[in-house]
């Protein structure tokens, strides 16, 4: 049996598989293999929101977020395919509570926020419904863009460079000496170094080596509201209703959140959307803006997304030499591609770190450690 030699091989043709190619490919000669299953961005990737910045994006070191902005735009001058959207992201605040947070986070970051309360809301001519608003906070560099051709223009710039791409699947993996022995479908590859970038599979790609890592798949869901008038919506997030979205080419208005379940098996996972999530969309539209009081949903679906105890993504080494792992992002996946691949890369060949790589490194956790997971669109 012939066996296929790489220096390392990525597992997962995702965002982030493919940014860890792309980044390895631009950073050295060897050889490297991205695997994926099924199609590229067919999973997660492709039924993500392509949110690239938000307000969340404070949570994330400035060096991470603006890497990964200028990684995109240099992405698109070179892709014709890419369109790069700007927009306001407004956070809506539905409770005293929620009006004391954002409060409290403008007064954190008074140079990213502007804080409006319900009085500023009242004579500012903004598209939400501001009698059920207690308050809001803007953040004027909010981005986004489609995830999918993200990754295969970085797929395009991985195999021009050399890198190998092949739609397999892998059944098992092993150590052969100080080697990986990937056993997939249609053949045996060897490698020196091993990336598991699978996202919900991550724990299954793990046990496959003996690897325990915190870290759970669980439901992300998003439905299409087609209003019934124009309507001129920028992004806005709701975390006391769990709600996120912005406004599609043409009227059409994006919603997701909601409530998340843990995934036990990513394998038997349904893409339809819940009927509570439906429901929940449907009652609290109107209290978002009023102008979708009367839509009705045109499309939904689900999709899948990883979490971890500290909502923090794993990007670094595991407790098996040469084994690394990019996973965990919590719904952020598509925005943090450019550093985890960065990162990653930097890590193996030993490189000058361009971020601190603790706060990601998966040894920060006990194989021990458990967590219930929780959407990220209930966050502050």
């Amino acid at each position: 049996m012939s066996v296929n030699e790489y220096e390392l091989i990525v597992i997962g043709g995702g965002i982030i598989g493919a940014s860890c190619g792309w980044h390895w490919v631009n950073a050295t000669n060897a050889d490297v293999l991205i695997l994926e299953k099924d199609q590229p961005a067919s999973k997660a990737t492709g039924r993500s929101a392509g949110h690239l910045n938000t307000y969340a994006s404070h949570k994330f070191p400035s060096a991470i977020r603006e890497y990964c902005i200028e990684f995109y735009q240099e992405l698109s001058c070179r892709h014709d395919e890419i369109t790069i959207h700007h927009d306001q992201d407004y956070v809506l605040a539905h409770s005293s509570e929620g009006a004391d947070r954002l409060h409290r986070l403008t007064e954190a970051h008074p140079d990213t926020f502007t804080y409006l309360d319900s009085d500023n809301l009242q004579t500012t001519d903004v598209p939400f419904n501001t009698v059920e608003t207690t308050a809001a906070l803007t953040f004027d560099r909010a981005l986004h863009s489609d995830p999918y051709s993200l990754t295969t223009a970085m797929l395009s710039e991985f195999r021009s460079a050399g890198g190998t791409l092949k739609l397999d699947s892998v059944t098992d993996i092993n150590t052969d000496g100080d080697r990986f022995l990937v056993n997939t479908t249609d053949g045996t590859y060897r490698s020196e170094y091993l990336v598991n970038a699978t996202g919900a599979w991550s724990t299954q790609t793990n046990s496959m080596l003996d690897i325990s890592l915190p870290i759970k798949a669980r439901t992300s869901q998003i439905a299409i509201l087609k209003p019934d008038r124009q309507l001129d919506i920028p992004m806005f997030h709701c975390p006391d209703l769990g709600l996120y979205g912005r406004q599609e080419l043409g009227d059409d208005v994006l919603i997701g959140g909601g409530t998340s379940s843990f995934i036990p098996d990513p394998n038997g996972f349904s893409t339809t959307v819940s009927e509570s999530f439906l429901v929940h969309v449907s009652e609290s539209s109107d209290r978002i803006a009023n102008s979708l009081r009367d839509a009705r949903v045109a499309e939904s679906w689900a999709g899948r997304c990883t979490s971890t105890p500290d909502r923090n993504p794993l990007v670094g080494s595991t407790s098996l030499s040469d084994y690394y792992i990019c996973a965990g992002f919590n719904g952020a996946g598509v925005a943090r591609a450019p550093f985890a691949g960065k990162l990653v890369t930097e890590l193996i060949l030993d490189q000058d770190l361009s971020f601190q790589p603790e706060p990601y490194a998966p040894s920060r956790f006990n194989e021990a450690d458990d967590f219930k997971v929780k959407s990220h669109s209930t966050d502050w």
